[in-house]
């Protein structure tokens, strides 16, 4: 019998391994993207979203030098459109951005924060915390700053374990602003963003343990 053609998922898995390894060659990164497009053609969305960031980045900063021939931000957005209305959430915050900062298509800071808001009702922490952006900084929405609202979504991604949203509910607590203030509970979200990793976190939890912030004061 003749050999069964690939499957997207299969071609997705093959695709990815060789368009991300800093070891890949000119010629197998031209392979896995024809494996990766096959995939997005064949309606796969994790293929969709995995080509569509190789066009908004072009393969950059792989190690070999490797940049991706007719890089098109046009087709990202496409791209993203389609894995987004199959609800790839990492894909609707992708294009969130690209609305957000123009990138592909006309900057529209309205659609942006509808995709941010897509994204985070199918569960992208990145997305919750763009959300908390928008209305922190009146961004879309009619330009209206909403620090309760911001603040609900800065809590929902903190609690997701993102560690700069964490940073930022710290910092809502801390001042007051949105809701009542808990210095004890923002030198909390500080450290636990802090031990995830962020530059922020990190610098406001040493702010808080020199200061005595939320706790007694700790310069050891």
């Amino acid at each position: 019998s003749l050999p069964r053609a690939p499957t997207p998922a299969a071609n997705f898995l093959l695709g990815s391994r060789l368009t991300s390894s800093p070891a890949t060659s000119p010629f197998s990164f031209a392979a896995g993207l024809a494996a990766l497009e096959a995939s997005a053609a064949a309606g796969y969305a994790p293929a969709q979203y995995a080509l569509a960031l190789l066009h908004l980045r072009g393969g950059e900063g792989r190690g070999v030098g490797i940049v991706l021939a007719e890089r098109s931000k046009a087709k990202a957005v496409g791209l993203l459109r389609r894995a987004a209305e199959q609800r790839h959430g990492a894909a609707a915050f992708e294009l969130g951005e690209c609305y957000m900062h123009a990138r592909g298509v006309m900057g529209d800071v309205e659609m942006a924060l509808e995709c941010y808001r897509a994204a985070a009702g199918m569960g992208s922490e990145e997305a919750m915390m763009a959300v908390g952006d928008c209305y922190e900084a009146g961004v879309g929405a009619d330009g209206d700053v909403d620090f309760p609202r911001a603040r609900r979504w800065y809590v929902k991604a903190a609690n997701r374990g993102l560690a700069g949203a964490m940073f930022r509910a710290g910092r809502m607590f801390e001042l007051g602003k949105g809701g009542p203030r808990d210095v004890g509970l923002a030198a909390g979200l500080y450290v636990a963003g802090a031990e995830g990793g962020d530059d922020k976190a990190m610098f406001a939890a040493g702010r808080c343990y020199e200061l005595g912030v939320g706790g007694e004061r700790d310069v050891g």
